[in-house]
């Protein structure tokens, strides 16, 4: 089930934080700051030296007090044109940026979030960026409203992360029942390595689909009790902190999502998934990481 599984790269017994990685979380706003907590929280355990949560200054106390293990520079009041230079800034020292939970669908935030992503496209080609949440509804609306093309960002490299409702917005209309073909027309429009949330997460980009057969890969781990609020921004920060750590995006995507889920399988075993939170995942993603490690063969 798991034969090939990439793992991330060992940590070496002489490493400092300074050579694991610094991942960005760029997101929150008022009414929505727990998802920043959460995809901190994920980040963190997914092992990076640094984390960093970028959100409004008037949550920044909370986030800080939840994870004081993470980075919480100071930003304006509201994620607007006046938070560009400092997010820029940020993003120049990180080795992957996540944007998107909690973010908000204010106009001038998303204005903030084109402006964020065409400078980084064009000053750090190259940078790895997850997408998910609000971020990817604000892509699909400027795209529909003919204000943005996926091309923009083709520098970057990109790992969207949409459930179906938010996969349905990026398509512009109904997406097909069959989630392979949702997948692939996911890739086609984006360009991006797609991680197609849902019962029988498919994951994979442009080279899988262009290999014999194009079949996305199919995380074998997770079960219902995952189908609760937070569970994809946890995910979100696991992809931001293996992206950070030197991962490619579809090998982060593979073994983030596989780490994810494991933790969900952990956490409804020792209670109920009836009863399973966000935060659970968090709790549990040691004994997953520790798990996959043991089980995974490398080839």
């Amino acid at each position: 089930m798991l034969q090939g599984l990439p793992l991330p790269p060992p940590r070496p017994r002489e490493t400092h934080k300074g050579a694991m990685g610094r991942a960005l979380l760029i997101g929150g706003s008022r009414g929505m700051a727990g998802a920043m907590h959460l995809a901190v929280g994920g980040a963190l355990r997914a092992g990076p030296g640094y984390v960093i949560g970028a959100l409004p200054r008037e949550l920044a106390a909370g986030l800080h007090q939840a994870h004081p293990e993470a980075l919480v520079p100071p930003l304006p009041d509201r994620l607007d044109a006046t938070a560009l230079p400092l997010l820029l800034d940020l993003a120049n020292s990180a080795d992957a940026v996540g944007i998107g939970p909690g973010l908000g669908l204010d106009s001038d935030t998303a204005d903030l979030l084109l402006d964020f992503l065409r400078t980084l496209a064009k000053a750090q080609p190259g940078s790895s960026c997850v997408l998910d949440a609000d971020a990817l509804n604000i892509l699909a609306a400027a795209s529909a409203n003919g204000n943005f093309s996926w091309t923009e960002l083709a520098e970057l490299k990109l790992l969207i992360t949409p459930h179906p409702g938010e996969a349905t917005r990026i398509l512009h209309g109904t997406i097909p029942d069959e989630r392979r073909l949702c997948w692939q027309m996911l890739v086609e429009a984006t360009g991006s390595c797609v991680l197609l949330k849902g019962a029988g997460t498919l994951i994979g980009d442009a080279q899988t689909l262009g290999e014999s057969g194009g079949e996305p890969y199919l995380n074998p781990t997770g079960n219902p009790g995952m189908a609760t609020a937070g569970a994809g921004d946890v995910l979100t920060g696991i992809l931001v902190g293996l992206l950070a750590r030197g991962m490619n995006c579809l090998d982060a995507a593979r073994f983030g999502a596989c780490l994810h889920g494991r933790a969900g399988d952990l956490a409804a075993e020792a209670g109920s998934p009836e009863s399973l939170i966000a935060g659970d995942l968090i709790d549990f993603l040691p004994l997953a990481w520790r798990d996959l490690a043991h089980r995974a063969p490398t080839s």
